[in-house]
């Protein structure tokens, strides 16, 4: 099975040559080719978007159980036959993981991994379009 290779990430700079266009604003997503050279650029099929590096995520090449694309640092509400739980996307020893909300800062420390492909996923949103849930979980 061959897996898409795309990314997303967050402009932080329109260039003016595609101002006039009206395609894509300050924060907004775009998906594509990224390249981190000489500055974080994504690349679709007719434009290149410079994006906060911060922002970028590799698609996982999963979807949600609603057909929704999964990227690395999307929050997935996660169900297993008795078990709920909110998990992150993270990107760890060449692989895409999940770790619990709740236990995030034991995720930063090497432990609290899960296979990504063990539950039913629902994507709810991402750490950088609410970075207040990353920061509130991990105090």
């Amino acid at each position: 099975m061959k897996r898409e290779i795309l990314f997303r990430g967050k402009v932080t700079k329109v260039p003016k040559y595609m101002q006039d266009k009206n395609r894509m604003a300050v924060g907004d997503w775009v998906y594509g080719s990224y390249v981190d050279y000489p500055v974080a650029q994504i690349f679709d099929l007719e434009d290149e978007y410079i994006v906060d590096p911060a922002t970028v995520g590799q698609f996982t090449g999963l979807t949600d159980k609603n057909g929704v694309k999964i990227f690395e640092g999307d929050k997935l509400y996660c169900e297993a036959r008795l078990d709920k739980a909110e998990m992150y996307v993270v990107f760890e020893e060449g692989q895409f993981r999940m770790v619990l909300c709740d236990k995030f800062k034991e995720y930063e420390t090497g432990r609290g991994y899960y296979d990504i492909n063990c539950f039913q996923k629902t994507v709810i949103g991402n750490i950088h379009d609410n970075p207040e849930l990353a920061k509130e979980e991990s105090e």
